[in-house]
């Protein structure tokens, strides 16, 4: 009896041992910079100006800020991006808290773009919006 419980014991090592094991999703990264160029004649242009949104894959949109960059940690692979640019309200609104609020339109223009995220690398892209209805993406070289 003592053999057969050996030889099992030895088996669930030998299987333990082989089993893969469990590694964390590689992450890459997303640095996304809003670039606004003045849209074509004839085109109408927001007095309140404009916001820029990106969403990943479907998700949220998540503002893109005029000065700097968007820095998103996103797994590795291919990801979807939707760019969109809506026109914003020329009234500013200050909460509770202190902070200014601006009130967003629908989208005026939108742009897709499909990235593919290295491991441990960051994919900078560039957002050109020309308020109106035109805009489109680039993606910087490294």
């Amino acid at each position: 009896m003592r053999q057969h419980t050996r030889v099992a014991l030895l088996a669930l090592i030998l299987v333990a041992c082989a089993a893969p094991a469990a590694t964390p999703e590689a992450e890459g990264a997303l640095a996304i910079v809003a670039a606004y160029e003045e849209p074509p004649a004839g085109q109408p242009i927001s007095i309140g100006g404009y916001g820029f949104f990106v969403s990943v894959d479907g998700g949220p949109e998540i503002e893109i800020p005029f000065d700097g960059s968007l820095q998103l940690p996103v797994a590795t692979g291919a990801h979807d991006l939707a760019f969109v640019t809506r026109p914003a309200s020329d009234m500013i609104v200050v909460n509770e808290e202190g902070e200014s609020v601006r009130e967003f339109y629908d989208v005026s223009a939108e742009c897709e773009e499909q990235v593919d995220v290295p491991s441990g690398g960051e994919v900078r892209l560039v957002y050109h919006a020309a308020g109106g209805e035109d805009c489109r993406v680039t993606i910087e070289e490294a």
